[in-house]
């Protein structure tokens, strides 16, 4: 398959789930996850993984095992009740590979004015 018939495939199957790809992201946004309080919205993505066919692995982290990395950074924040969750979508083993990588907590939001602002964390 040449890769503009690909392009056009995937751009196809992309606008026939659009609709679906919006009200999924409207309800997953319609769930506080603030630094923290992450878990109802991993709750969330990991239904959706598996409701996808995903292999799904679920843990928390522990700052004891990763405070000696040099890319750990100290938000004051526990890390309890706050899973990590990954989909694994197993593919040719000898194929290309793609790791798409995200976060689901948001700063708080404080109002000024009329105006809602916040920082991404």
């Amino acid at each position: 398959m040449e890769l503009h018939e690909i392009q056009s495939r995937l751009g196809d199957a992309i606008g026939e789930l659009e609709a679906e790809f919006v009200r999924t992201i409207q309800e997953l946004v319609r769930i506080p996850s603030v630094v923290g309080n992450e878990a109802e919205a991993q709750n969330f993505m990991e239904e959706l993984y598996r409701m996808a066919g995903l292999e799904v692995a679920r843990f928390e982290a522990h700052r004891r095992k990763i405070e000696k990395h040099p890319g750990f950074i100290d938000t004051g924040v526990s890390y309890e009740n706050r899973p990590n969750i990954i989909g694994t979508f197993p593919g040719n083993p000898n194929g290309p590979s793609i790791i798409l990588n995200g976060h689901i907590d948001v700063g708080r939001l404080r109002a000024t004015g009329s105006m809602a602002v916040g920082r991404a964390t």
